[in-house]
């Protein structure tokens, strides 16, 4: 039977029906294309700018994520009638500027706090993304103008007029309040709210110590991502300058090898510019002469390179020689290549396993240069807040070896929130350390404060026999009170889902004001949920977190109840279809996340609450 859409076959021959869809499904297409050109050429931003990172409410497209961040980093200014432009903008490598990008700026976030009465009085922020605090302390030194003063904020900051900068952690912020002819918002207002939401950390730097303070002269400590071509084009290199022109320099290699290239181009540099009376060698890695008129005067020490250069070489070296005091016993002290040769220094234990020998290459990175030998995966380690990174490889015959990673987390609830965020698939389970697993002929395990990788080159089962005896090795040397983590002493065991129990060091859930919290998958009455529970400094801080809740659900979502902490503290919110039932005890917040039933969430909320009120001091309790 003919229809509409599966008409009789016609041949050379169209009915009137369909000249008149035609013509309507033309005209309807021609409507489309005239609102699109009529959309896309506003001047005001639409959906078309969010190619470019420009949004107007909630973020989506392409940019949504860095358009959060850059909402996140923009706060209230806390001042009557001002608020934050609906606009942002986020430019993002390799859209940045060569020169930008030479800094380590992998994105920038610029915004404007505008009147609500009069939109032409504004305060513009920018925001630079510098990757490490060396690069933001480089940002500011760059961007900081003559005649400019201090400014109390983040680590280290400048005001001139009615400008102003600041860095703190791997953010270099400025703005510019010049359009603004009332006294508020204040630069004070300002640098408070922008400083808030920023983590101060970055200082002091490793270099700062290296230096010798006498004579230094004030604010001329630097960092030069790209190298100076007077300091012999070493990149990433930190200087400082003293009295008769002369400036002192300090970088770090990966290795002690590299280093000791560095040192090598230095040396051509002054030969080819000058003339070298010292050449560098394993037994005096020292160059020195005359380059470029000037005397230069530069030593290796393990990973080091530090030295100075100058009129009067009396002033050089003495600069040098005080800067090769200061290093050498730094070197020694960081189990360096050099003294990790001798035994009975090595920081990882002897293995009884014929044939195998104790790492001869160790090394030890910090916070500040994790990336180089992690790059891609420290930033994940820094959310958990390593201390540092001891590497070695245990060699054994027939150029077998196995790389260790021996991580310090500074806490076991780091330790173990690393490991289980590092655990995927279904390994084997190996009894080592708090909890173990092999894969791939490694080992992986936590014990205390320490988190252990042994990686083994290739899967063999004489090289899997060797990676769990060196992780047994580690394991015990590793000091562990064997209590229950302070969490997982609080959360409730019974109808705990088995290997539910986890640990999110920043963003819980998605939400960027939660962080440190603990959770734990549970069953009951053939229904799942999750209980979780964070531990603040104080009630207050509690009380603080507990208020950004509310706010999230009051922005995206709905509250469905919500009692004050003076009274019971319970919060019941919606958002994106499930619920949330929080609540604070003292010093904790806990609650139900994400289940669809509220009458669930708001149950097993009040039934957490009452146990943790019945465990014995639980706001003081550190378990």
């Amino acid at each position: 039977m003919p229809t509409f859409f599966a008409r009789r076959y016609m041949r050379d021959r169209v009915g009137r029906r369909e000249k008149a869809v035609g013509a309507l499904v033309l005209a309807i297409l021609g409507v489309i294309v005239i609102a699109v050109v009529a959309v896309a050429a506003r001047d005001e931003p639409t959906l078309f700018d969010l190619a470019e990172g420009t949004f107007r409410g909630e973020p989506s497209g392409p940019h949504a994520r860095e358009l959060r961040v850059a909402r996140s980093m923009m706060p209230s200014l806390g001042t009557a009638g001002w608020a934050l432009d609906d606009a942002l903008t986020v430019t993002l490598s390799p859209d940045l500027p060569d020169d930008l990008a030479a800094y380590g700026v992998r994105s920038t976030y610029h915004g404007r706090y505008a009147n609500l009465a009069d939109r032409e009085q504004y305060v513009e922020v920018e925001i630079f993304d510098a990757g490490l605090p060396e690069n933001a302390f480089a940002l500011l030194r760059r961007f900081t103008p003559q005649g400019a003063g201090p400014l109390p904020a983040g680590n280290e900051g400048w005001t001139l007029g009615e400008r102003g900068g600041f860095w703190a952690g791997r953010y270099y912020t400025r703005f510019d309040r010049s359009h603004v002819p009332t006294e508020q918002p204040g630069i004070k207002v300002i640098t408070d709210a922008l400083a808030s939401v920023q983590i101060t950390y970055g200082t002091p730097f490793w270099a700062q110590d290296v230096f010798p303070a006498e004579n230094r002269l004030p604010g001329t400590f630097r960092y030069l991502p790209v190298g100076d071509p007077g300091l012999f084009a070493i990149d990433r290199c930190f200087a400082v300058s003293y009295p008769d022109g002369v400036t002192a320099l300090a970088a770090r290699a990966p290795t002690a090898s590299a280093a000791a290239q560095l040192l090598d181009r230095a040396a051509a540099q002054i030969q080819e510019f000058g003339s070298l009376s010292q050449s560098p060698s394993p037994q005096s890695p020292i160059a020195s002469g005359t380059y470029t008129d000037q005397y230069a005067f530069l030593f290796a020490q393990d990973r080091t390179v530090c030295g100075a250069v100058g009129p009067g070489a009396d002033r050089v070296s003495g600069i040098a020689s005080a800067m090769l005091d200061r290093v050498r016993p730094a070197s020694v002290a960081s189990a360096s290549a050099a003294s990790a040769s001798r035994k009975d220094e090595s920081p990882f234990p002897s293995v009884d396993l014929p044939g195998w020998n104790l790492p001869d290459n160790v090394r030890l990175f910090d916070p500040t240069n994790l990336w180089e030998k992690i790059d891609g995966r420290a930033d994940l380690y820094l959310a958990y807040n390593v201390s540092t990174l001891t590497f070695g490889s245990y060699r054994g015959d027939n150029n077998m070896s196995l790389d260790v990673y021996w991580y310090d987390m500074t806490e076991a609830d780091n330790a173990f929130g690393i490991y289980q965020s590092e655990f995927g698939g279904h390994p084997e389970p190996v009894d080592v350390g708090r909890d173990g697993y092999t894969a791939g002929g490694g080992v992986f395990f936590w014990k205390g404060a320490h988190y252990v990788r042994v990686e083994a080159t290739e899967d063999t089962p004489e090289l899997s026999a060797a990676a769990r005896a060196v992780a047994a090795a580690i394991a015990a040397v590793i000091t562990d009170d064997g209590k229950l983590l302070w969490a997982d002493a609080l959360l409730p065991q019974e109808n705990r889902r088995p290997d539910s129990f986890e640990y999110y060091a920043s963003d819980a859930f998605g939400l960027d004001f939660l962080s440190g919290v603990f959770s734990a998958d549970y069953d009951a009455d053939e229904q799942r949920y999750k209980l979780f529970i964070h531990r603040a400094p104080d009630p207050d801080t509690a009380a603080e977190t507990f208020s950004a809740y509310v706010r999230f659900f009051e922005d995206y979502g709905k509250v469905l109840n919500h009692d004050s902490v003076e009274e019971t503290g319970l919060l019941i919110g919606e958002s994106g279809g499930v619920i949330d039932a929080v609540f604070v005890s003292g010093r904790y917040l806990g609650g139900v996340n994400g289940v669809e039933d509220a009458k669930l969430a708001e149950g097993q909320a009040q039934a957490f609450r009452a146990l943790l009120a019945q465990a014995d001091s639980p706001t003081e309790g550190d378990r």
